[in-house]
């Protein structure tokens, strides 16, 4: 303690810190849209934490347990067993982060969403288009 106190710097590359502020720069702002408008994908979540991922060698993120007929997750082409990491960019790793993303979207939005699909052992990543679509009257 004292009056006497050394300051400290830090420093982070400019190379490691250009690539996040180009994507800052180019995220296109959003406003919260009401509850009731709130873009539906039509699937059943299921988290994959970092201990599940772990243990049994998955991506960290949504695993999808089944797809609504007709939903936005099917004409997209989202199936059973797919593992959603990203949305529009944004890193997927509870439902929560994922439910917390799409209050940001409103039906009818299109997004990138970015999927780890089970092939041959092993998982690959791939990316689809999503148009969210409008909650069931039964599930509000």
């Amino acid at each position: 303690g004292g009056t006497a106190i050394e300051g400290m710097g830090y420093a982070i590359p400019i190379s490691s810190a250009n690539p996040i502020i180009a994507d800052l720069m180019e995220r296109q702002t959003r406003s919260k849209v009401a509850e009731d408008e709130i873009g539906y994908m039509g699937i059943a979540p299921q988290e994959v934490t970092e201990q599940i991922s772990q243990k049994f060698n998955m991506p960290v993120g949504i695993y999808i347990q089944s797809v609504e007929k007709g939903s936005a997750a099917e004409k997209a082409g989202l199936m059973a067993g797919d593992i959603i990491t990203k949305f529009d960019g944004q890193n997927i790793v509870s439902y929560a982060g994922l439910q917390n993303v799409l209050q940001y979207y409103a039906i009818g939005d299109s997004a990138e969403i970015t999927v780890e699909r089970p092939e041959n052992g092993q998982y690959v990543q791939h990316k689809v288009q999503i148009t969210l679509g409008k909650r069931p009257a039964a599930q509000k």
